[in-house]
């Protein structure tokens, strides 16, 4: 009984390590496939700093320099050229007008500083045609052409400002004419070109034009507000109402004016208001006759003075050859 009991334990007992091992472990059939999970780990991004592609800068245009130049002639035109290659009129301009020339863009046999060319001028009221140089300029921020025989280039404008203004045919202390500027007269000064203590000048007094001619350097001012007042006293002398006048030579007041043209103003104020006589200087502005001008023999005298002045301050110049002054006829503008 008891070895029955026995039996029947260890039969038992082994039953349960049987199950046991069997809930634990699975036996792999060498036919089933065997499946690997591999865990992958994400790369780092590297993200490419883009260099950026460098910027080639656009060439640097240069401006053009532009040549100063002075009109030398009253009421003169400023011309357009149409597509036929023929000068149109387009504006009418004082004398002593300043403007700048358009340089050359190429140097040539003329030695010209400025852009120029033969073309024909067209005179729409007559009909008329004449052949002409022009020169290229910029007025005001528009592109003009004009007549070249009547303009100064590389000049600025000036004004006489004192008596006695003798004109020199060369920067030589005897090589004085007896011509000479009254007070007021507008010109053209060739800044580059004072030498000794003259200035090389051109201007049309009249119908007269002295082209590259010298006058001592004190005689001159190249003031803007000079030059400005004295244009005030050319309207004035163009206005009839004197009302206008009056108001005209008011605006005058407000421009710094060397004492010369003061005493003209003055001259000319005087005049308006009080009908005294004008001085010579604004007589002569004017074209007006005076009680003050200045007759032929004091006119005389006064060239005697100014050659023994100039024997007596006799210095060495740079000779140079005298510029003949030149006349020119109305067709040239």
């Amino acid at each position: 009984m008891k070895k029955t009991i026995v039996a029947l334990s260890l039969i038992g007992f082994t039953a349960l390590a049987f199950l046991a091992t069997g809930c634990t472990k699975k036996e792999i059939s060498p036919s089933s496939p065997v499946t690997t999970v591999t865990e992958t780990k994400p790369e780092p991004v590297v993200t490419e700093e883009k260099v950026p592609e460098p910027v080639v800068a656009e060439p640097v245009k240069e401006e053009t320099k532009m040549i100063p130049g002075v009109m030398l002639w009253d009421e003169a035109s400023f011309w357009y050229e149409k597509p036929d290659g023929k000068m149109y009129w387009k504006l009418t301009v004082d004398y002593g007008t300043a403007f700048e020339c358009y340089p050359k863009e190429s140097a040539d046999s003329t030695n010209s500083l400025v852009e120029s060319k033969n073309a024909i001028r067209v005179i729409t009221s007559t009909k008329e045609e004449a052949k002409k140089e022009f020169t290229k300029i910029r007025y005001q921020n528009n592109d003009y052409w004009v007549q070249t025989a009547i303009i100064a280039i590389n000049a600025v404008p000036a004004v006489v400002v004192k008596d006695n203004t003798y004109i020199y045919k060369a920067a030589e202390i005897d090589k004085i004419t007896k011509d000479q500027l009254s007070v007021g007269t507008i010109l053209a000064l060739y800044e580059e070109d004072t030498i000794n203590g003259f200035s090389k000048i051109s201007a049309r007094p009249g119908t007269k034009l002295y082209e590259e001619v010298f006058i001592k350097e004190d005689k001159l001012s190249n003031n803007t507000d000079d030059i400005r007042a004295l244009n005030m006293v050319k309207l004035i002398k163009n206005t009839k109402e004197k009302a206008m006048q009056l108001e005209l030579l008011d605006n005058t007041k407000n421009l710094n004016v060397s004492p010369e043209i003061q005493e003209v103003l003055g001259s000319v104020e005087d005049s308006l208001v009080n009908g005294t006589n004008l001085s010579s200087a604004a007589a002569n502005l004017l074209g007006e006759a005076s009680s003050t001008a200045t007759n032929a023999a004091n006119t005389a005298n006064d060239f005697v003075d100014e050659i023994v002045q100039q024997t007596e301050d006799f210095t060495s110049v740079i000779r140079q050859e005298p510029a003949r002054p030149r006349i020119i006829d109305d067709d040239a503008k």
